[in-house]
């Protein structure tokens, strides 16, 4: 029986073509290039430096929160798997495969939210050097 997995529609096992392995982006890494408003990855976040530094603080607290959240959750899919395996009930290998595709996943959005906390509190801690970035990157009109 193929139960389905966290993120996945529910119902019965489909016999069509199997998921697609995930892409070198993730969902979250789009999403946050684009609010940061670009839509290819860029250095060290640099799309954040125009934010106060209590948002700043704010943010990286959330993001290094998320990122835990992800670890927490790659680690109940290893124990879930262990015990799998120490009972002999090793998943079928569409579970399986389904299982370490999103174990990849979880990986690559605790990395994502782990870089993101860690630039925040970079801009935070270093207020001129995300002035000098915010400036380069959005000048002002100085044509007022």
């Amino acid at each position: 029986m193929s139960l389905p997995l966290p993120g996945e529609p529910g119902g019965e096992p489909s016999t069509e073509t199997p998921p697609q392995p995930v892409a070198a982006h993730t969902s979250l890494e789009s999403l946050v290039h684009l609010l940061q408003g670009s839509s290819r990855p860029n250095l060290a976040d640099v799309g954040i430096t125009t934010l106060p530094q209590a948002q700043l603080d704010r943010l990286h607290s959330s993001a290094r929160q998320e990122a835990e959240l992800c670890q927490d959750r790659s680690e109940l899919f290893l124990e879930l798997l262990e015990h799998c395996v120490e009972h002999n009930a090793t998943p079928e290998p569409e579970t399986l495969l389904r299982m370490t595709r999103q174990l990849l996943r979880l990986a690559r959005d605790q990395r994502r939210w782990h870089d993101l906390a860690d630039n925040a509190a970079y801009y935070r801690d270093n207020v001129q050097v995300a002035a000098r970035i915010s400036s380069y990157l959005f000048p002002r009109d100085r044509c007022d």
